[in-house]
């Protein structure tokens, strides 16, 4: 009866988050959610252990970790009284979050910084830097990474934003090319420079 239960309120839960979206589904929860700009779908284990401010991007599949699960198993062999370990964890304002990362309890990421796609966040990640790896380090500074993307060297400049995927397509699978290219749009008024 008790897996029964458990299976009917996990997809009642999928059914709401999907019908509120993800932020008023965390909000119900208690997540401290600030103007988040893009919560696409993560996942928040304990979402009233969470806090994020304002101007925050969480790409797809992004994982918060608030609690130690293995602490059941070891309160069922008998090798403590504890129940489970917790902890809380704070986005600050203008934070990006990449794609499938994941952040772990006890972790709070500071002001201005970008958490590179698939990192796995085991400790406090610095204002205004770049984090990346697994376990993520701090690889550049965020002005480092502003001065990368904004190298005149590294430019793709195309004419309108309805031409973007066409000219990167022709750029890089047609002639060949390879690297990062920063993609510019030399039409003002497009959503990019509004």
């Amino acid at each position: 009866m008790t897996r029964w239960w458990a299976a009917v309120r996990r997809r009642w839960q999928r059914l709401e988050r999907a019908l509120l979206g993800s932020v008023r589904y965390y909000r119900r929860r208690g997540a401290r959610l600030g103007d988040v700009r893009a919560f696409s779908s993560p996942l928040l284990a304990e979402p009233h252990l969470c806090s994020f401010g304002n101007n925050v991007y969480v790409a797809r599949d992004c994982v918060f970790l608030n609690h130690d699960g293995s602490v059941v198993m070891l309160h069922k062999m008998g090798l403590t009284d504890v129940v489970n370990v917790v902890g809380r964890i704070v986005v600050h304002d203008n934070v990006f979050i990449g794609m499938r990362s994941i952040i772990l309890m006890d972790v709070e990421i500071g002001p201005n910084a970008i958490v590179a796609a698939g990192s796995v966040v085991t400790r406090d990640v610095p204002p205004n830097t770049v984090v990346a790896g697994c376990p993520a380090r701090v690889i550049c500074s965020l002005q480092e990474y502003v001065d990368k993307i904004n190298d005149p060297e590294r430019a793709l400049w195309i004419e309108s934003e309805a031409h973007i995927a066409a000219e990167v397509t022709r750029y890089f699978m047609e002639e060949n090319h390879r690297g990062r290219k920063a993609v510019r749009l030399r039409q003002p008024g497009t959503f990019w420079t509004r």
